[in-house]
């Protein structure tokens, strides 16, 4: 189904990946309206119209789903049970099982597992009990995280190995530290390069990757991202039979990201299979796929539209290298660019509320012999 330009698209979500997927609506002639509980989220700069409430206001989707054609969403910590009510009235992509299956942690794993793709080693934890149980099958160090609504490092206890074997005031100081809420024991592993393939998949089973994005968080935020990866080829082409094999048993429209481990050196290939493993994924937009504006004929989140909207998916051929640098908290004060460097290139969100570790803004630098 092609949406015709100047149908509605509606955005569950107001923050920043928001704000771009409505300038690249925009840019192919749908207007957006904004869900999202904030008065004044930074989409609303770029969107058209805004509804303010809750995301379990079953009410005000009903509304908001009259006054849309179809609906989209910028993040995936969005209660799946109140869309079940609208999805008979609207089209929502990508689909609600896309959506239910990367917000929550165990979830997910067992599904990329049962595609056969590897991921750490991990366990389910509902009490402290089954926590002393987890880490005594999956060793330490490990790392425990909440099954739902972590992101950005939220979430999430970091437990070493300290002496022969763990207190139990070091696994009730880790279940206390996350909510004591129903999470999972993952082992930590001796990765040598974390990166991101992107991809977009349309109602058809088409498919268009962008290249593949090496990552650098800190304290769990993605601090930079840059392409090309610099993986050898072998590991590449792994990692996107991978992501491919998650796109297409998900039945995904729109963009998906996977998030990766690579074991060993990065210019091996040798067992590439072996030596890559899935991390998360996230069914929308993403933080390392910004870079995609400034470098790609089709950039992640017009490809998003394309791919909802019917259109034909987009080039995503690279025409430099980049790299990408997130502004957190107060350094996007004063923050400009050099006036002598027009490879470099800067994007505020408008975000009036600084704190620290927050996504405020991102700078995009193109090296000199790739212009």
């Amino acid at each position: 189904m092609i949406l015709p330009p100047g149908s509605t698209i509606g955005i569950l979500g107001g923050g920043q990946l928001g704000w771009m997927l409505s300038i690249a609506a925009k840019d192919l002639g749908y207007p957006c309206h904004i869900f999202a509980p904030e008065e004044n989220p930074p989409a609303m700069q770029t969107a058209d119209q805004h509804t303010r409430a809750n995301f379990d206001d079953v009410d005000s989707l009903k509304a908001f789903s009259k006054s849309v054609d179809i609906i989209t969403y910028e993040f995936e910590n969005i209660p799946v049970d109140p869309l079940r009510e609208i999805e008979d009235f609207v089209a929502i992509r990508p689909s609600l099982k896309s959506l239910e299956i990367s917000q929550d942690r165990l979830t997910e794993k067992n599904f990329v597992r049962s595609l056969g793709i590897p991921t750490a080693p991990f366990e389910p934890v509902d009490d402290t009990d089954s926590l002393v149980q987890a880490f005594s099958k999956i060793g330490l160090p490990a790392v425990l995280k909440t099954r739902r609504l972590g992101y950005d490092g939220k979430g999430q206890s970091l437990l070493y190995k300290q002496s022969a074997s763990p207190s139990v005031l070091d696994f009730t100081n880790a279940w206390q530290a996350v909510g004591e809420v129903p999470s999972i024991v993952e082992k930590v592993v001796n990765f040598s390069q974390e990166f991101a393939v992107v991809m977009a998949r349309d109602e058809e089973g088409n498919t268009r990757c962008f290249d593949v994005i090496a990552t650098y968080h800190e304290e769990g935020i993605l601090r930079k991202a840059k392409t090309p990866a610099g993986l050898y080829s072998a590991l590449e082409s792994c990692a996107r039979e991978a992501a491919t094999a998650i796109v297409d048993a998900l039945d995904h429209v729109g963009i998906l990201t996977t998030e990766f481990f690579l074991l060993g050196d990065i210019e091996d290939g040798t067992d590439a299979d072996k030596r890559i493993l899935v991390n998360e994924i996230a069914p929308r937009v993403h933080n390392s796929g910004h870079l995609t504006r400034e470098i790609c004929l089709t950039n992640q989140f017009e490809q998003h539209i394309r791919a909802i909207c019917g259109l034909n998916l987009g080039d995503t051929t690279r025409t430099a290298d980049a790299e990408m640098t997130n502004l957190l908290g107060n350094e996007v004060n004063g923050w400009k660019p050099p006036s002598t460097d027009p490879g470099t290139y800067i994007t505020l969100y408008g975000k009036g509320d600084v704190r620290p570790g927050r996504k405020m803004g991102h700078v995009v630098r193109i090296p000199p012999l790739s212009r």
